[in-house]
């Protein structure tokens, strides 16, 4: 939906595989990307969500291999990469991932690694392991709010629970926004 759409859509319009859907419901994403039988992404991001959406429907991803394809694609698992961005790098990538098999399963289970739910279990792991300010071990053990020498066991499991832990990480990590 960008300021070139309509230049491409002329440019494919005689192509039967190119398809300019528009804005699309969450459904019709995900029943757009479990159908596809790969994602190419060739962009260079420092996430990027969008193979982790074709994974979390099962399919595989083509990817740049540089940049957040790195952190959220498996090589050879749930994808592949291809070192260049020109069309004869993609082309050998495209030839490589026909000759092999990919399991809609290790997609799915790969993307499970990028949820909220995950996130914040893994925020939860590092803060509660993380020296507090005062120096006395880790947030669980800080006596942060009840006293220097009073334990206080901290859990993640209520809603901002990782928030109002953050604040107290060595002023380091600054939270610019809720997290439920």
């Amino acid at each position: 939906n960008g300021n070139q759409r309509a230049g491409l859509e002329r440019q494919y319009a005689a192509n039967p595989l190119v398809k300019f859907l528009g804005r699309v419901s969450d459904e019709e994403l995900k029943a757009t990307y479990g159908g596809a039988k790969a994602l190419v992404f060739p962009g260079l991001e420092d996430f990027g969500i969008v193979p982790v959406e074709a994974q979390a429907a099962g399919t595989p991803v083509i990817a740049y291999g540089h940049g957040g394809a790195l952190e959220t694609v498996k090589e050879g698992e749930t994808g592949l990469f291809f070192p260049e961005q020109t069309v004869a790098s993609l082309c050998a990538a495209i030839e490589s991932f026909e000759s092999r098999s990919w399991s809609g399963d290790a997609c799915r289970a790969n993307a499970a690694n990028f949820t909220l739910q995950a996130f914040k279990a893994g925020m939860c792991r590092v803060v509660s392991q993380w020296p507090s300010r005062r120096g006395q071990g880790s947030l669980e053990n800080s006596g942060r709010s009840g006293g220097a020498g009073r334990r206080r066991a901290k859990t993640c499991s209520r809603p901002y629970g990782v928030a109002s832990h953050l604040s107290a990480i060595r002023g380091r990590v600054r939270l610019t926004g809720k997290m439920i």
